[in-house]
């Protein structure tokens, strides 16, 4: 995998050899659903308290799309953070408002929160791509390994209001509507 970073009109290639598998965990009904249904019951437990938060700049362009598992290994910002409980129902309401279609490959994430209960084990998951597409329609990602498309982008707003003031200069230019 190669990494191009665009700096003051530069452009700055790393090489990185990844071997990465995209095997996903479903949930127990493999559908968008249902992975939906548990990341909304997982965030209203009162014992999910923080997220692992993994961060990779936009401006950095990949030869292949990343996985969770290659985010997980490749990101800039890679962090435990603490969750309020308004961050988790803004959230919820998120995924509550927005429609989904599975997707039947993991698109090019560069955002994921992996949710910790108290003893810091991992209860679920979700990850973004970097932009809402440029038709205004959807927005991609994956749900405890479920790869969907989102009928907003109430998700990536969710991912750079919660988070980007902590990543801080990793982030760029926010997304915004048109």
């Amino acid at each position: 995998m190669s990494f191009a970073l665009r700096k003051a009109g530069m452009v700055v290639v790393i090489g990185v050899t990844v071997f990465s598998c995209t095997a996903t965990m479903m949930t127990l009904d493999g559908s968008r659903r249902g992975a939906i249904h548990a990341l909304k019951e997982c965030l209203e437990d009162s014992d999910v308290v923080a997220a692992r938060v993994l961060f990779l700049r936009y401006d950095i362009y990949t030869r292949i799309a990343l996985s969770p598992e290659a985010l997980e290994g490749h990101a800039q910002f890679n962090d435990v953070v603490s969750l309020s409980a308004s961050a988790k129902l803004r959230l919820v309401e998120v995924l509550s408002a927005e429609s989904t279609e599975e997707l039947d490959y993991v698109p090019d994430l560069r955002w994921g929160a992996i949710f910790l209960d108290s003893q810091g084990r991992e209860r679920c998951s979700l990850f973004s791509v970097k932009r809402f597409h440029e038709d205004g329609e959807w927005h991609q990602g994956v749900v405890d390994g479920v790869p969907m498309r989102f009928s907003g982008a109430g998700i990536l707003q969710w991912f750079e209001d919660e988070f980007g003031g902590t990543v801080g200069d990793f982030v760029g230019e926010r997304w915004s509507p048109s």
